[in-house]
């Protein structure tokens, strides 16, 4: 997730520089993150739930994903609804180390999706409806 992360801040402020070599923490990068940008921050609470265990295993090789954790990763609405979603197609478990999985790639999925060609064109074609409407 942590490239995915850098991949979105460095599409999101091409002048940034090289963030690789800044040698910035993860959770600097998740500072640098838009939180006014609704889709960053539905996913924001997760994030920054990721890199507390991320930290948690880091000085405690025993340390477990909770059931308060996967309760953060679902109060993302739409990850909880995804999932559902997908419940109804497949059979998948609710332990939270699962549930971590999946938002990881949620998440993934979510950076990656902002400034690829499929959102790039379904904004356009926003737009263009939209402009449609306010010309009648």
């Amino acid at each position: 997730m942590e490239h995915y992360i850098g991949e979105y801040l460095a599409k999101a402020n091409p002048r940034l520089g090289a963030l690789g070599e800044a040698k910035i923490s993860f959770a600097q990068k998740v500072a640098l993150l838009d939180a006014s940008n609704t889709d960053i921050a539905l996913i924001l609470p997760g994030i920054k739930r990721l890199n507390k265990i991320r930290n948690r295993l880091a000085h405690n090789l025993d340390a477990q994903v909770t059931e308060e954790d996967a309760t953060v990763f679902l109060g993302s609405n739409r990850f909880a609804a995804l999932r559902a979603a997908r419940a109804a197609e497949q059979a998948q478990t609710n332990e939270p180390i699962e549930l971590l999985e999946d938002f990881a790639k949620h998440v993934a999925m979510a950076l990656n999706y902002e400034f690829s060609p499929m959102s790039k064109a379904i904004y356009q074609a926003i737009q263009e409806v939209n402009l449609g409407r306010s010309a009648t």
